[in-house]
């Protein structure tokens, strides 16, 4: 064998003994590792998902303002004239402030006048007017709760199903945005498995050719080399197209502060899902805590428990409708101008024994069945949410413990698989000696490279699926995403 066939039949060998690193993986290098936290980020800051869920705090805030407006102090004020062919027929003025206190008492204070040749004798005033101030008191409907109050208890209770709504939001879209990471992450570490494929099969392709230009390999060597290169090439084009495709599918979650799309470019890469630290799964009793805990601690199931309260709002105004309606107001009364040399003032002696004005209104319908029919339609939306509450409930924890029995088996799945992945390098570096000795062939060589390629790149799934999966446990348990 000349000097030349020696070389080149040395270089083969190293190409057998060596896995060169591919031009992606040292490209790679060059490049920002765009985390998952870096993810998170951009996710809770600008994504239009999470920035509508901010919007609910403004609303649940404007509702609970808008309720309690209705106990807003109010003016009021009217004036009434007739005149007709020079005859003042009437002249009627009132105005004033009036307000509700939470008790359901309704307050009024103000001025009327009235005067004219043919207005009611009983609207009929004092020349300078008639001041007023009085108490509207409900003794049967209204006493306990009323459209107002209740409004205001449901905007209250909004204001904190509003933020479990917008925990419920960040912690799909959180869910969502980590699934296409791993998914990109597990695509970059495949392409960059079949990239490495690729360079190895060029080197041996070249280096068989020149020992068959020499002499010392049949053709079919070359042959054999390059099928081996043209399956590789197109296993990492494959590799390629699902690399950019799941970057796309992550770009879905990037955007910039400036309201605008942003896109995975090639300067950014994945974290290696083979180098990623996960931690182990959780103990059975750890997982057991989680699914007791979570009527207490999953949003969805909060703003469950929010409906529920506000339900039961509306079902305490629906019976309230039942009792009759009992309103006594009283008024005190006092001229407009007060004589001051004899000291008497707004509420001087006498004034509840002489001027006032009272009143007493009943009202009760006699077969109650719009009312009764309301409060059993809210007894009938109760019932239908806590048979949604016990639903949910029930799928969160199968979910919890499904996502854990898949922890589980993948976790023993990697450990199986890393384990193979060490045998089929062994009998692949078994194979090579028996080469080097003359013992084996080409193909051989390749079958067992192609199984520990095989091996790579169902470990690396394995490693992204197991991550995929513990972030489902934090997901269903509902604390994927943290203030």
């Amino acid at each position: 064998m000349s000097l030349i066939s020696r070389i080149c039949a040395l270089l083969l060998l190293l190409t057998l003994l060596s896995r060169p690193v591919s031009a992606q993986t040292a490209a790679a290098d060059s490049v920002e590792v765009f985390s998952p936290g870096d993810l998170l980020f951009y996710l809770g800051q600008y994504h239009p998902v999470a920035r509508q869920a901010g919007l609910l705090r403004e609303q649940a805030r404007a509702n609970l303002r808008m309720a309690r407006g209705a106990f807003d102090p109010k003016l009021y004020g009217e004036v009434n004239q007739k005149v007709f062919k020079g005859s003042n027929y009437y002249f009627y003025q009132d105005g004033g402030l009036k307000g509700y206190l939470w008790p359901g008492v309704e307050l009024k204070a103000g001025y009327e006048q009235a005067n004219g040749v043919y207005i009611d004798p009983e609207a009929t005033t004092p020349e300078a007017g008639l001041l007023y101030a009085g108490v509207a008191v409900p003794l049967g409907q209204g006493l306990l709760i009323d459209s107002r109050r209740a409004a205001v208890k449901q905007a209250q209770i909004f204001r904190d199903a509003a933020e479990a709504e917008r925990i419920v939001l960040l912690n799909d879209l959180y869910f969502e945005a980590i699934q296409a990471y791993w998914n990109w992450a597990e695509a970059w570490s495949r392409s960059q498995v079949q990239g490495e494929a690729v360079a190895v099969a060029q080197v041996r392709l070249d280096a068989v050719r020149a020992l068959w230009q020499f002499g010392d390999r049949p053709g079919i060597d070359t042959l054999e080399a390059l099928i081996v290169y043209q399956s590789r090439q197109m296993d990492f084009q494959t590799a390629q197209l699902e690399y950019q495709k799941a970057s796309l599918s992550l770009s879905n979650f990037l955007w910039a502060e400036d309201g605008s799309p942003l896109f995975i470019t090639p300067r950014l890469r994945p974290s290696d899902v083979q180098q990623v630290s996960a931690p182990a799964p959780l103990a059975s009793d750890s997982v057991q805590r989680i699914v007791f805990s979570l009527p207490e601690t999953h949003p969805s199931l909060q703003r469950i428990r929010y409906d529920l309260a506000s339900l039961e709002v509306e079902r305490r105004l629906k019976a309230d409708k039942l009792k009759p309606k009992i309103y006594v107001n009283y008024n005190v009364l006092n001229e407009a101008t007060v004589n001051a040399n004899n000291g008497e003032g707004f509420f001087y002696p006498g004034v509840f024994s002489n001027n006032y004005k009272w009143g007493l209104s009943v009202g009760f319908p006699l077969f109650l069945r719009e009312e009764r029919g309301n409060l059993e339609l809210t007894r009938i939306k109760l019932q239908q949410t806590r048979y949604k509450q016990e639903l949910k409930q029930l799928e969160l924890g199968n979910k919890v413990q499904s996502y854990q029995a898949e922890v589980q088996n993948v976790a023993g799945q990697i450990s199986l698989f890393s384990n193979a992945l060490r045998n089929y390098q062994a009998l692949l570096q078994a194979e090579e000696i028996k080469f080097q000795a003359g013992e084996s062939s080409l193909f051989l060589i390749n079958a067992r490279e192609s199984k520990v390629i095989e091996a790579q790149v169902k470990l690396l799934e394995l490693r992204a699926k197991y991550l995929r999966a513990l972030a489902g446990i934090d997901w269903a348990a509902g604390r994927l995403y943290a203030e």
